[in-house]
């Protein structure tokens, strides 16, 4: 599975330039914990999490923090008393620069790593400086949760059903959320989607397509000009 099979969109963002206490009305009207800034034109500025938030606002609360209440949301709503200390700050002030981010084709495995390595929790995915989505801990968690045998029905019933292709040609496996692919179908587009469909079906980390063939490669076929006149 690819990071566009897994990313939320459209994304929570915000802008540098707007002040902490509405930072604060965001993060917790979505109960999120961090949020990406974009510019007017959404390209990837930075993002600001609750510990950048917890940092600037904690000395003015933390004696005020209440028992049983999550720290964040207490920390937050209490940001949202309009006072100057907070208000006067904008998120340009917060946020961090050097962001960690995927392009759209990063695999569940890159993403596991980038988390890992760089002790974050979500994963913007950018696309030529753009937004396009963000994958979080939890988007990751969710796919490690489907059984094999489950993820292999699905998608020989997403092929039948959806592309219209005969899957008894097919062997499908799936071992550990990794996808095996063998057999012959007709074309090399019908391997292409028979690919993309498995990358695509929830549970998926990966797809091995070694051995998928196909009977007829239709890009070889050459066009004859005098039937186009």
């Amino acid at each position: 599975m690819r990071a566009r099979e897994l990313m939320s969109t459209p994304v929570v963002t915000v802008h540098p330039e707007a002040s902490l206490k509405e930072l604060a009305e965001l993060m917790v009207a979505h109960s999120i914990s961090g949020v990406p800034v974009v510019d007017r034109g959404g390209a990837l500025l930075g993002v600001v999490s609750e510990s950048d938030v917890m940092e600037k606002i904690e000395g003015a609360i933390a004696d005020e923090a209440e028992a049983g209440l999550p720290r964040l949301l207490t920390v937050l709503a209490k940001a949202l008393d309009g006072s100057p200390k907070t208000t006067a700050r904008s998120v340009a002030d917060l946020m961090t620069t050097r962001v960690v981010s995927a392009g759209p084709d990063a695999t569940v495995q890159e993403l596991v790593h980038l988390m890992i390595t760089y002790d974050v929790n979500r994963i913007p995915i950018v696309e030529a400086g753009r937004l396009e989505g963000i994958v979080t801990r939890a988007d990751i968690l969710r796919t490690l949760v489907r059984p094999d045998a489950a993820i292999a029905t699905d998608l020989r019933w997403r092929i039948a059903h959806e592309l219209w292709i005969n899957p008894d040609a097919l062997e499908i496996s799936c071992r550990g959320g990794v996808v095996t692919l063998a057999g012959v179908v007709d074309t090399h587009a019908d391997a292409e989607l028979v690919r993309r469909w498995a990358a695509r079906t929830e549970g998926v980390v990966g797809v091995d397509d070694r051995d998928l063939r196909y009977a007829l490669d239709e890009r070889r076929i050459p066009v004859r000009t005098d039937s186009l006149r």
